[in-house]
């Protein structure tokens, strides 16, 4: 993931040319950059954290992060994950009961490890490319996802929202583990934001996210939100049409927009008077399945803030609005009704912290949980007034492609 710190230890992945690759302590947290984005390349790994810090149900949020500021304040790194429901007591609504904690951080004295990436992870494929991942079936089933977007449809034309991500869960069966799955996914398909976590002995996060939520240079705070996806064709000339088809598409634009907005809003709680602009607007990314488009959104901290913004800005703009809609309480409440159960590590945040006061978490899309062989799998999108269910749908399993790429 980018960010490069001054001067840790370097060395190569884990794993051996002649065998499998070897999974990673309990306690790592692995963000790698498989391509760059616009801020850079950079990969760090965490490893054999000196301390853990976790969020229960019911805990308050605030006092993670201000456990989170004395690490830094006392000279450690942090690097773990915030589950998309960490944010529920914030916004008065129901907490899940049981399962895993809400966030999971490491405090570590440094990065183990530290590479610079400009393609597929460590330059090339893993040794085992295979991922071994056998994907099952996409739910809720069709007939249920038109029945919950006719619903999304109600309460937008009755004014109670003016757009709902809404998402559904893919199973799949991984015998060889999530680090097999991750490295493998990660070399066919790169993305600057990727994400492997061991929190525990028995459950594994992975993320093939391509989205950045949060990043600071200790003195600005920026986010980059992805709304708006099309499949990539395998004629060039007739890919480039699909690029700007997509970015010229009224229904993707409105749906930017609102995003755009209530990120601004959000930004705007921890920024300077009058320190909040959009240097990029409608920016299309390309991925190996899919084109992507996105937008900046950058805030100037104030003197108080820089160089301690980790707290405030996860407070002021978790989770992102790109996977809630707009207003945001109303529209999470809705999809908390809605949807199957809690969406967990999906749709949360993964990312690191420095000492200096630099930060950088992601959006955790296309991100899965992965216990005793089996995995799920998060997918979404954006859904307004005048969407069509089906090609929602499709939309959705668009974005999980990348499991059957290796």
């Amino acid at each position: 993931m980018p960010g490069p710190p001054p001067g840790p230890p370097t060395g190569p992945p884990p794993g051996s040319p002649s065998g499998p690759p070897t999974v990673p302590p309990v306690g790592s947290v692995h963000l790698d950059a498989g391509r760059a984005d616009r801020d850079g390349a950079h990969g760090l790994h965490f490893e054999a954290p000196v301390a853990v810090e976790t969020l229960a149900a019911g805990d308050d949020p605030a006092d993670l992060y201000a456990r989170l500021q004395a690490h830094l304040d006392a000279g450690r790194w942090v690097a773990g994950y915030l589950a998309y429901e960490a944010a529920h007591a914030r916004h008065g609504l129901p907490l899940p009961t049981g399962g895993p904690p809400l966030a999971w951080f490491g405090a570590y004295d440094r990065p183990a490890r530290e590479r610079r990436s400009a393609g597929p992870v460590d330059g090339a494929p893993p040794p085992h490319p295979a991922s071994g991942v056998t994907p099952g079936r996409f739910t809720p089933d069709p007939a249920t996802w038109r029945r919950r977007i006719a619903a999304v449809q109600a309460a937008l034309r009755a004014g109670e929202t003016y757009q709902v991500n809404l998402t559904g869960r893919r199973a799949f069966d991984a015998p060889h583990g999530g680090f097999a799955a991750y490295r493998a996914w990660l070399a066919a398909h790169p993305v600057p934001f990727a994400a492997y976590l061991r929190p525990d002995a028995d459950r594994e996060i992975v993320s093939l996210s391509p989205e950045l939520f949060l990043r600071s240079d200790g003195d600005a705070v920026w986010t980059r939100p992805m709304k708006g996806t099309a499949p990539r064709l395998a004629d060039p000339h007739r890919d480039a049409r699909q690029a700007d088809a997509l970015v010229a598409d009224a229904k993707t634009r409105a749906e930017h927009v609102m995003i755009v907005d209530l990120l601004r809003n959000d930004l705007g709680r921890v920024a300077e008077a009058g320190g909040v602009d959009v240097p990029a607007l409608f920016e299309v990314e390309r991925y190996a399945t899919v084109w992507q488009v996105t937008s900046t959104v950058r805030a100037r901290l104030p003197a108080a803030l820089r160089g301690r913004a980790l707290g405030p800005a996860l407070e002021a703009a978790f989770p992102c609005g790109s996977v809630t809609g707009a207003p945001k309480r109303a529209t999470m409440a809705l999809l908390h009704d809605l949807e199957d159960g809690p969406r967990g590590a999906y749709c949360g945040a993964i990312g690191y912290a420095a000492p200096d006061g630099r930060f950088v978490f992601n959006v955790a899309i296309r991100t899965a949980e992965v216990a005793g062989g089996r995995g799920v799998l998060g997918l979404g999108g954006g859904v307004v007034v005048d969407s069509d269910a089906d090609a929602e749908y499709d939309e959705a399993l668009l974005k999980g492609r990348f499991m059957e790429s290796a």
